[in-house]
């Protein structure tokens, strides 16, 4: 079975009811868990997320809100299935927005986004090193943090399901997302 890593959103923890249970499902399974917590700060989570996915081995990273984005990123750099859940592609306009050391953390998103011309639209360039066939995306139609219309024109390229039944930006009932999370990763 693989080897995953789940990244948690802004303002969790890896021992949160959700990546828990998450992981209890995904273990029953089979597969290997990791749930590390991180600093929501792009300039220590990266470097620190990127060393599990290469010591460990990752084969699928799943993440939600800033663990979404960081999740596309890290798929994109060490070629894993990413399993994205309301990401928060833009935290510079929410997470980070009043953050003293914004200009540092959007330094550090930039050193793992591509290179190309004009990193604001990105991924909506298409992002050519991720292979798009190996991310999915859950949304939640009614998030409430997110630019959701915004966020799916960008990721159009990936698998994109849509959620119409009141779950909010937390993603209530994640444990529905199991069986298109194994769908993509394999059994």
């Amino acid at each position: 079975m693989g080897k995953i890593l789940y990244i948690h959103r802004h303002g969790s923890s890896g021992n949160s009811e959700k990546t828990t249970s998450l992981k209890a499902a995904l273990e029953s399974l089979g597969h290997t868990v990791f749930i590390p917590t991180h600093h929501s700060d792009p300039r220590i989570d990266l470097p620190a997320l990127a060393h599990i996915v290469q010591s460990e081995r990752i084969s699928a990273v799943i993440g939600s809100s800033l663990g979404g984005l960081y999740s596309l990123l890290l798929s994109g750099r060490y070629d894993t299935k990413a399993f994205l859940i309301n990401p928060s592609l833009r935290p510079e306009l929410t997470v980070f927005r009043d953050h003293p050391e914004r200009a540092g953390m959007e330094a550090a998103l930039s050193h793992y986004k591509p290179d190309s011309k004009d990193q604001n639209s990105w991924p909506d360039t298409g992002y050519s090193e991720v292979l798009w066939a190996n991310v999915k995306v859950a949304i939640a139609m009614d998030d409430e943090r997110i630019d959701v219309p915004r966020t799916v024109k960008e990721l159009r390229h990936a698998q994109i399901l849509q959620f119409h039944d009141k779950r909010g930006h937390q993603f209530k009932n994640v444990l529905d997302l199991v069986p298109h999370i194994v769908e993509l990763i394999g059994q």
